[in-house]
């Protein structure tokens, strides 16, 4: 089997510079990040959890504001955003912004709150939610980039 680059990457930037907080979960056989998502949750007992896809279309250094938010706002969930003010989707092509746009729109409509972004592949929520619901409020939820 083939290992992906960004797989080989990620392993050798957290072997350089261990941390007994980060852990890798190695999926074989099973793809999407939706399913990696909630297995990594599922082995996590972290009190706050961050999504980052890794295609470094993010800025992991957002991460300590976003966890402020989180803490001192008492939010839900917050979501980096390319649409946000600060953002940006860099030098897309035109092919990747349309599809995008399309997946946003499709999205917005089974999402209570206001968000320019629910296609994100960057949030931060806490991990176990306190009073044992599923559900994100729509005024508990925020975006930035």
């Amino acid at each position: 089997m083939t290992i992906p680059p960004m797989v080989s990457l990620t392993r050798s930037a957290v072997s350089r510079k261990p941390n007994s907080r980060i852990r890798g979960v190695q999926r074989i056989g099973r793809r999407g990040l939706s399913t990696a998502v909630i297995e990594g949750m599922l082995a996590s007992s972290a009190p706050y959890l961050a999504v980052i896809d890794a295609d470094l279309e993010h800025d992991e250094t957002a991460l300590p504001r976003m966890l402020g938010a989180i803490k001192e706002q008492g939010l839900d969930i917050v979501i980096g955003s390319r649409h946000a003010a600060g953002g940006g989707i860099g030098e897309w092509d035109p092919r990747h912004v349309a599809i995008t746009g399309i997946a946003n729109r499709l999205a917005r409509l089974g999402v209570a709150a206001e968000l320019s972004d629910p296609m994100s592949g960057f949030l931060l929520f806490p991990g176990r939610p306190s009073s044992g619901r599923s559900d994100v409020s729509p005024d508990k939820a925020s975006e930035f980039s």
